[in-house]
């Protein structure tokens, strides 16, 4: 078994599965649904919808069944609270990108200070979408609300 396949991916062997399923050709892969193990192109989110979602021309990672981890590489990752809005959540993400350039920066040209700066703005981001700090499924609406827009103030300041 190689990296990330397993309980959540399978390399596909063939256009002609993939094409049943109703993937396009440029699919790489096909992801399980963990209860029936149906293949489905887009992962779980796709076995419950009937179509693979797709971000920036990709299909999106599994989630686990609870929906609160995407897998990747076969590896767990805290997801994105689905409650923040499309627009505050694109700007988050907008600044989380933005800092993660700036800490290759500074680390190109070796600033310790511009590093941690950056760092912590990729906190920050990181925070304000739910994907570390207290973990969103615990925190009520109004925890939710109040972590994302102060990220956003705190990234806007």
């Amino acid at each position: 078994m190689q990296v990330g396949e397993g309980a959540f991916h399978k390399p596909a062997s063939s256009a002609e599965p993939r094409a049943a399923l109703g993937a396009s050709a440029g699919d790489e892969r096909l992801h399980t649904e963990a209860s029936g193990g149906r293949w489905v192109p887009g992962g779980f989110a796709a076995a419950r919808s009937g179509h693979a979602p797709v971000v920036n021309g990709k299909a999106s990672p599994p989630v686990t069944p609870d929906g609160h981890h995407v897998v990747i590489g076969g590896r767990r990752w805290r997801a994105t609270d689905p409650a923040v809005p499309a627009g505050a959540s694109a700007r988050l993400r907008a600044h989380l990108m933005a800092a993660r350039r700036a800490v290759a920066a500074a680390r190109r040209i070796d600033d310790a200070a511009a590093e941690r700066a950056a760092r912590d703005r990729v906190q920050t981001a990181k925070v304000a979408l739910g994907e570390r700090g207290v973990p969103w499924w615990e925190q009520n609406a109004e925890e939710r609300r109040a972590r994302w827009n102060d990220g956003l103030r705190a990234l806007e300041a």
